[in-house]
């Protein structure tokens, strides 16, 4: 019988502030009508940049969805490269309103869980074989997703989520690159990914039988 295919979870956000069109739900969209679909069952989603809709409703959607990988894309303003997000940190959420004009109520995405949290997923041998594959936009890492709807989203997700998840930050619509290239990119990321989370795991299998 013929592998099922793995569940995705790819997130963007909706518009905000100067990003009237967020370039993360614009390549997310482009993704769903790629050929990714031949190899993973796509579940996309976009997210409103409200704090409130964000609490509620990342934990549905591992509940509901039971994805095998989640992926959150979100648009950096300032970068020029493609930013895979190496952690989430769980404070700082009152300097920034949200889309409905509100502060995080209580500064912390979870009290009293832990300041950070990591991805399980090796980002720099991503990044490597990413680039190795041709990816049309740089690929790079960071250790800061913003203490804004990006970082907020990424530690709910840590937290609430039981399979690997990673943040992509994208550049924004003005360049330099086109939809189409950015969404090229999140789809070698993806790809790669679960290719290397195979490889982990028959790695563990082997390791077993010995």
């Amino acid at each position: 019988m013929a592998n099922r295919k793995p569940t995705v979870l790819v997130t963007g956000f909706g518009p905000f502030g100067p990003h009237k069109v967020n370039s993360s739900m614009q390549a997310v969209k482009a993704l769903a009508a790629s050929d990714i679909t031949k190899y993973v069952n796509l579940v996309t989603e976009e997210i409103p940049v409200i704090y409130e809709y964000v609490e509620k409703n990342i934990p549905n959607l591992w509940k509901k969805h039971r994805p095998q990988l989640c992926i959150h894309a979100g648009v950096n303003g300032l970068s020029k490269t493609v930013l895979l997000e190496k952690c989430a940190h769980n404070d700082g959420y009152q300097r920034m309103c949200d889309v409905d004009q509100k502060f995080h109520k209580t500064n912390h995405c979870i009290p009293g869980a832990p300041n950070v949290m990591h991805t399980d997923v090796d980002l720099e041998a991503i990044c490597a074989k990413a680039r190795q594959v041709g990816s049309p936009c740089e690929i790079c890492l960071s250790d800061d997703a913003g203490r804004y709807l990006c970082d907020f989203t990424y530690y709910t997700s840590l937290y609430h989520g039981d399979s690997p998840t990673v943040f992509i930050h994208l550049p924004p619509m003005e360049g330099p690159y086109t939809v189409q290239e950015m969404e090229e990119t999140l789809r070698i990321l993806i790809l790669t990914i679960l290719d290397e989370l195979r490889n982990c795991k028959h790695s563990r299998k082997s390791n077993r039988k010995l």
